[in-house]
């Protein structure tokens, strides 16, 4: 087996435990690899604003690829280096219909999910009590005219979130912008049984990472990467050394090579240990 240079890590279900929080062990196996040369890099769904400040400062991480492939950030530089956004007016156009639909959504723009002001207090409730209040807290700003926010913002549509009540509700949503689709380029990912997600042309975990990898001159057979849920699937396709968390969805534990234990039990330092530190 070739040695592993660079480890691709998503973040819900793998690295951050149910309760979202990063455990010792977890992030010192991190800090490990890292002082030993090794590339890790967050692949997550994620806009740049939802990472823990507590992952995105530990020494040595220098790339975030965000919003499920959409943005890769270089931490170092404080830039983009590579964008796939969604077409402006298909936007406009599912945000509008989400409203009209009565749908939780998020516009994902500049690292941050935005929504007119009632659809973010309906966010904010709903996760009130949840572990991912902090999430929300961080990640997500209510807009008094959606309309207005496209008409006025610059910087390029990086995804759009969709929450249903039911997956009878999400796969109905989802027949609807799929007719949106085959007028623009863009991507179509169901995250859960309730939620989807929608991307620009190249917004995908696997040709981010493959292209960040190219750029760093690591080979696919020297990448590791841990996942847990079916917008893994492509960054995990993309490595030589696909790892599964004990809790990911079956189509990612028959994909790895190796399933490790769960994500309320170090998994990912498990994993970590094993391939990157046989020797140890």
């Amino acid at each position: 087996m070739a040695e592993i240079r660079f480890i691709g890590l998503d973040l819900d279900g793998t690295v951050l435990t149910h309760g979202k929080q990063v455990t010792p062990l977890t992030r010192l196996a991190i800090e490990k690899a890292l002082s030993a040369g090794i590339q890790v890099v967050y692949v997550t769904g994620r806009p740049l604003g939802g990472v823990p400040a507590e992952l995105l400062s530990i020494p040595g991480i220098r790339y975030v690829i965000s919003s499920n492939g959409a943005v890769t950030r270089d931490l170092k530089l404080g830039r983009n280096i590579r964008c796939s956004f969604v077409d402006r007016t298909a936007a406009e156009e599912i945000a509008r219909i989400s409203m009209r639909e009565g749908m939780i959504y998020n516009v994902f723009a500049g690292g941050y999910g935005y929504a007119d002001r009632r659809t973010h207090e309906i966010i904010c409730d709903k996760f009130a009590d949840t572990p991912y209040r902090d999430y929300v807290a961080w990640s997500k700003r209510p807009v008094d005219d959606i309309g207005a926010f496209f008409r006025e913002n610059t910087e390029g549509i990086e995804n759009i979130w969709i929450l249903a009540d039911s997956t009878q509700e999400r796969d109905r949503m989802y027949g609807e912008v799929s007719e949106i689709s085959s007028l623009y380029d863009i991507r179509m990912v169901c995250t859960t049984s309730t939620d989807f997600e929608i991307g620009g042309p190249a917004a995908d975990k696997g040709l981010a990472m493959t292209e960040l990898a190219d750029m760093l001159q690591i080979s696919k057979e020297e990448i590791m990467a841990i996942g847990d849920s079916g917008n893994d699937l492509g960054f995990m396709e993309a490595a030589g050394l696909p790892v599964a968390m004990a809790n990911a969805e079956k189509k990612i534990r028959d994909l790895s090579c190796w399933v490790t234990d769960d994500n309320e039990h170090d998994g990912v330092a498990a994993a970590i240990q094993k391939f990157c530190f046989v020797d140890q």
